[in-house]
């Protein structure tokens, strides 16, 4: 599987988590309103769980969009931060990556 395809097929990996949280969400709303608040105390915690789940996937799609746009650019594989290489083991365990180990 090539770099780009492997970018392509994570970036389709998290907007279907997206998806399927943002669904998850409206469901949790619509059971809040149906209870006294005492007992949607567990949900407001899901809530707050499902919000911070949401950025970080928000923040992982970006990453995997901007590695997408590097690869078009042709500076993917490079560190946005110091132009040094990043190490192909890193871009082997996260093709999404744009800092060396030293920035990262």
């Amino acid at each position: 599987m090539t770099v780009e395809e492997r970018l392509a097929a994570k970036e389709a990996e998290v907007r279907a988590q997206l998806e399927e949280l943002t669904g998850a969400q409206e469901g949790h709303a619509r059971a809040a309103l149906a209870r006294c608040l005492g007992e949607s105390e567990p949900l407001v915690v899901d809530r707050s769980t499902a919000v911070t789940a949401h950025e970080s996937l928000g923040r992982l799609l970006e990453e995997v969009r901007l590695a997408r746009t590097r690869l078009d650019e042709g500076s993917y594989g490079r560190c946005a931060v110091c132009g040094g290489p990043i190490p192909e083991g890193r871009l082997e365990a996260r093709p999404w990556a744009t800092t060396c180990l030293r920035h990262g």
